[in-house]
């Protein structure tokens, strides 16, 4: 569980908020919620092992409710919406509930998940009553008992409620005691190593970026990692998301900040003019804490000259090469590196 963005805190008992997204792949369009009815709304991803195991399970409790509840799946993919219809297709009578995908603007996410202040992780379930109140929050596998209980009007929502709040301000405050240290990260970077190492780069950034949503304060710390996903998947939104780092104080140091430059100077593939601008901003902000880095001072040179601020970059190569003469170990590798940099430096027309 994780404190979320969002100033709304959505609690049990709450109204249910709105409906909004982009498509209904499988089932009815639910537009609204009518009185008399109940809801369960299961958010789901395509990458999410857990959220695929309690598919069936859910298709079980759709069936037998059938006519008294209505359940729908809430994809917060970061998937195309093809590739969810066609996963949702695959999953045949695994999925026989209704399916729908999160807006682009992720509406979804921000005004259920992220605003229960108590979302880390995907599958969560939901379940508003016959009154369109959010009746019950967890995990699609224990929501059995409740679901029955609500249908038939017995459910003790007052009680749920209680539990459920004490539940959310005793993790709070773990997870305030826990960033002290900043053990608190240690799961997500676990968990996307994990898949990292497996190679499953789609959901290792469909990891980060959940985490991050749900944790705007690990944005300094995890969005380096998320950009060079972003930049090696070939992902739109790349500008806005270097904008967004420009405020986090992890991005006003040294080591961050080239560790930046290096997704942005190193890839092969070709960012749009303003991803560049927004790489040589990062770049003058570099220069000033790196006078005697050659390392961060050549990382900076070829951020300004992708800009094409030609005059900045030869400035600033030099001041590299000058740093880089100083050492005192002249090594193979630090003359390799010096002979680089003088090479770039005629690139540059200095």
């Amino acid at each position: 569980m994780s404190v979320a963005a969002y100033s709304q805190t959505l609690s049990v008992g709450d109204k249910a908020p709105a409906i909004k997204v982009e498509s209904w792949i499988k089932g009815n369009s639910v537009k609204s919620f009518k009185k008399g009815k109940v809801y369960v709304l299961e958010f789901w991803a395509t990458w999410c092992k857990p959220c695929v195991a309690a598919m069936p399970h859910v298709s079980k409790l759709a069936t037998k409710f059938k006519g008294k509840v209505e359940v729908m799946g809430i994809s917060v993919s970061d998937r195309p919406l093809n590739e969810i219809a066609e996963f949702v297709k695959k999953k045949g009578d695994d999925m026989s509930y209704s399916v729908a995908r999160d807006t682009q603007s992720d509406f979804m996410k921000k005004n259920w998940l992220i605003a229960t202040k108590t979302y880390s992780s995907i599958p969560l379930t939901f379940i508003v009553n016959q009154s369109g109140r959010i009746a019950w929050i967890g995990h699609p596998m224990t929501m059995d008992e409740p679901l029955e209980q609500i249908v038939a009007g017995r459910f003790d929502m007052k009680a749920f409620k209680t539990a459920f709040e004490a539940e959310r301000k005793a993790d709070v405050n773990a997870r305030a005691e826990s960033a002290k240290s900043g053990a608190w990260l240690d799961p997500i970077f676990a968990k996307v190593n994990g898949l990292m190492f497996k190679k499953e780069y789609e959901d290792a950034l469909s990891e980060l970026t959940l985490f991050i949503d749900a944790n705007p304060k690990a944005l300094g710390s995890l969005g380096n990692w998320k950009l060079n996903l972003m930049i090696a998947l070939k992902k739109p939104g790349v500008e806005e998301f270097m904008k967004s780092l420009l405020g986090t104080e992890e991005h006003k140091e040294a080591g961050v900040i080239e560790d930046l430059l290096s997704h942005i100077t190193g890839t092969k593939r070709k960012l749009s003019p303003e991803a560049y601008q927004i790489g040589a901003t990062f770049a003058r902000r570099l220069v000033p804490l790196s006078k005697d880095n050659w390392q961060a001072l050549n990382e900076a040179s070829m951020a300004f000259f992708l800009a094409g601020e030609k005059e900045a970059a030869v400035q600033t190569i030099k001041a590299a090469i000058e740093a880089e003469t100083k050492v005192k170990a002249n090594s193979r590798a630090t003359k390799e590196q010096l002979d680089a940099m003088l090479e770039r430096l005629k690139q540059y027309g200095g």
